[in-house]
């Protein structure tokens, strides 16, 4: 939930907020829910997706420095900078002693119209928790949590890539020598855009199949990225600079086009 809010792109309902449709319905509330179940939920309350998932592992065991130090290497290499790297590599394995969590969950997301799973990813993170002898309750399920927001940080792509953030293109400025154009774009940190966000142009044209006479709707991509300024961000809005390959595809830039964000690292 965290994630997918921060990512920004959806409307976000909890599994609190779902369980009041279900006693609605007279559903039942025993314990887990299956797919099939949970498809039907969705259809009730007019979701897109739903997002479930469970954890598969947890693990726990302690690395000590000599063990962790195996492969590293010993002695010196001979060069000054390979002698700054094994020290370097030293250090670095210091900060990996002591009690390391490792957690493993997969993340899978429905089609409520389809009921059909379009995500299947599995994620593994770790936390390390620290050197105490024996760490209490709390460290143990703080420190699960942690490594699970880690792995599902490798989630992010995808989960962009099927929740996006969309919007069009409001105003257009010109540098005075015309090699620069800040764009004003219908989105804004209220939904998620944040500094440094990425988004590429799509316009729409109509393609005439040259046998069959059928016309569609073709999407191109233009080769034109937008930068949201830091210094410019909005609730609503927001101003990016476009950056192209060539100074006239500038030109290709209009009022009225669509924008998406490009999916997160």
């Amino acid at each position: 939930m965290n994630e997918m809010v921060n990512m920004g792109g959806a409307k976000v309902y909890t599994r609190k907020e779902m369980e009041k449709v279900f006693s609605e319905q007279k559903f039942q509330q025993s314990g887990l829910v299956d797919d099939a179940t949970m498809v039907r939920l969705g259809k009730l309350k007019g979701v897109k997706y739903i997002i479930t998932g469970s954890v598969n592992n947890v693990d726990l065991k302690w690395v000590s420095y000599q063990s962790a130090r195996q492969g590293l290497g010993k002695g010196g290499s001979g060069s000054f900078i390979g002698d700054l790297a094994l020290a370097a590599g030293a250090a670095a394995l210091e900060t990996q002693e002591g009690w390391n969590i490792g957690t493993e969950l997969t993340i899978r997301i429905l089609d409520v119209e389809t009921g059909e799973v379009v995500l299947s990813k599995k994620m593994t993170g770790k936390h390390i928790i620290g050197k105490i002898p024996y760490p209490n309750y709390d460290a143990l399920i703080g420190g699960i949590k942690k490594a699970a927001s880690k792995s599902i940080e490798t989630a992010r792509p995808e989960l962009s890539k099927y929740f996006p953030l969309k919007g069009y293109i409001t105003m257009i400025k010109n540098s005075p020598d015309g090699k620069e154009k800040a764009v004003r774009i219908s989105v804004g940190e209220k939904v998620g855009i944040k500094p440094g966000n990425e988004l590429f142009v799509y316009t729409f044209e109509e393609v005439e199949d040259p046998m069959s006479g059928k016309k569609e709707c073709d999407v191109q991509k233009l080769p034109v990225s937008l930068i949201v300024s830091s210094d410019q961000l909005q609730p609503n809005v927001a101003w990016a600079l476009a950056n192209v390959n060539k100074p006239e595809q500038l030109r290709m830039v209009k009022v009225g086009q669509l924008i998406e964000r490009n999916p997160l690292k």
